[in-house]
C-alpha cells in the first residue's frame, strides 16, 4: 500500500497538515485554520480568558499553539488529564469541518485512496510519526503513533 507523508510546506499533501490556513466556521466561530480551531478549544478547556482566545482563533497556526501551550503549562494534572480524554474528538472535529467545508482538500484527501497517510513530524510521536519524510519512505515505518493520519484516514473511509 503507498505511503504518501505530509507535514512540510515544499511538499506535496501539505494541506492534510493542521497548520495549512484553510479556513473553517465552528459554531459560528471563524477559524484561520484547523489548528487554530483545536488550540482555541484547548485554551478555553484550561480556563484561558475570552479576549486569549479570541487571539489564539485570530492568529497565525504557529502562534496559535504556542499561546494555547503557555496556557497548558500552568494547568493541573486533573486538567490535563480530562484534555488528553477529549483530545482526539477535538481534533475529529476540526477535521470533519476542514474537509466538508473546503471541497478542494476534500477532493484532494479522497484522491489518495487507500493509501496510508502519514504526518512527517520528527519532533511529534502522538499525532506524527516521530520521524522525517525521507526516512518513513524509505524504510516504510515510524516509531510515533500518527494519530493525525489515522483521522485522515478515518475521516476518507467515511465518505
Amino acid at each position: 500500500m503507498p505511503i504518501i507523508p505530509f507535514y512540510s510546506t515544499s511538499k506535496s499533501h501539505y494541506q492534510f497538515s493542521n497548520f495549512y490556513q484553510s479556513e473553517i466556521i465552528i459554531n459560528g466561530t471563524k477559524y484561520q485554520s484547523n489548528e487554530n480551531y483545536y488550540q482555541a478549544i484547548k485554551a478555553k478547556h484550561f480556563g484561558a480568558e475570552k479576549e486569549v482566545i479570541e487571539k489564539i482563533v485570530a492568529t497565525t497556526p504557529r502562534n496559535a499553539k504556542s499561546m494555547a501551550h503557555k496556557i497548558e503549562c500552568e494547568a493541573t494534572l486533573a486538567q490535563i488529564e480530562a484534555w488528553n480524554n477529549q483530545k482526539i474528538n477535538v481534533m475529529r472535529t476540526g477535521l470533519n469541518n476542514k474537509f466538508t467545508q473546503n471541497s478542494r482538500l476534500s477532493k484532494l484527501l479522497l484522491s489518495t485512496n487507500n493509501s496510508t497517510l502519514v504526518e512527517a513530524s520528527k519532533s511529534d510521536t502522538f499525532w506524527g510519526a516521530g520521524t522525517n519524510e525521507v526516512a518513513i519512505l524509505k524504510d516504510g515505518h515510524w516509531y510515533g503513533l500518527n494519530v493525525m493520519g489515522k483521522l485522515l484516514m478515518e475521516l476518507r473511509n467515511d465518505r
